[in-house]
């Protein structure tokens, strides 16, 4: 699940919440391949799971109480699971009760000096749901209800003991067609900086010499302008030595180097040599 993370080609879902929802994937190829199982056991699992985690990330704003958006993941993932191995109801019941409790953290793992922990986290949230299947298929039982209850998520993570949500989840018989809701990328970088790449290979084109530019302002969206642009409020997003994860989440550092160079690689775009470039330094 790192390794693949690693490489941050997601597809990506945004809503009330957001969500990489193929990191689904990992653990449940990783499930499949140990038990030998088919290929449609495989998809059977997929789309429960993308169909558990977007209604998920639909329904119930994680971030706006500063908790990082594997807790949508981690339940997704269990209940995924357990469509695959067709587990009895309220054995995935249990599994899911138990990813949600032991996989809410906090929003520090993407704010700042974004560490390699931001590529580790949904892959440990995928083994902290195998781990919630097995232990739920050994018969044991999990904090329960962990969403409503007196002292759950919702009532002290949440929006409080009167909140109120509406995971839109589908109707016995009806087809899981969420996964079909996600979007993917073409370029290895935040996905609200795909169309800042592409406009940005669109200028190239109009400019000569880049470092006749003295100015450059972006109008974006508010979830962009927070999240990836200057109001994050995050200086390590201009910081030359910054991590690639910061500079992935930095708006300024892709549109100056997808300006420079007309292309956007994986590895060449992030490395330390080119963000130390005096050129795009002034630029950025």
């Amino acid at each position: 699940g790192t390794a693949v993370r690693e490489l941050d080609m997601h597809d990506t879902f945004l809503a009330a919440d957001y969500s990489h929802p193929a990191d689904n994937i990992p653990p449940l190829a990783a499930v499949a391949e140990q038990l030998e199982l088919s290929g449609e056991d495989l998809l059977r699992g997929l789309a429960a799971a993308y169909e558990i985690h977007i209604d998920l990330v639909t329904g119930i704003c994680l971030h706006k109480h500063k908790i990082d958006h594997i807790a949508h993941l981690c339940p997704a993932a269990a209940a995924g699971i357990g469509a695959m191995l067709r587990l009895p109801t309220e054995v995935v019941y249990q599994a899911i009760q138990q990813a949600l409790h032991v996989s809410c953290t906090t929003r520090q793992s993407r704010k700042g000096e974004i560490s390699s922990w931001k590529a580790y986290a949904p892959a440990h949230a995928g083994k902290l749901a195998i781990e919630a299947v097995d232990r739920a298929m050994r018969g044991e039982k999990s904090p329960s209800p962990i969403y409503e209850g007196e002292d759950s998520v919702v009532a002290w993570m949440l929006d409080g003991p009167d909140a109120h949500y509406l995971v839109p989840l589908p109707e016995p018989g009806e087809p899981k067609r969420a996964i079909l809701q996600s979007y993917t990328k073409q370029h290895s970088a935040e996905y609200q900086s795909q169309a800042i790449i592409d406009l940005a290979f669109r200028l190239r084109e109009r400019i000569p010499n880049t470092d006749q530019v003295k100015r450059v302002t972006i109008s974006t969206s508010h979830h962009t302008h927070y999240v990836i642009g200057t109001g994050s409020g995050d200086p390590q997003k201009f910081d030359p030595q910054a991590s690639r994860e910061t500079l992935d989440h930095s708006l300024m550092y892709i549109f100056a180097v997808a300006l420079q160079d007309g292309r956007w690689h994986h590895v060449d775009s992030y490395l330390p040599e080119r963000a130390g470039r005096p050129d795009t330094v002034r630029l950025w």
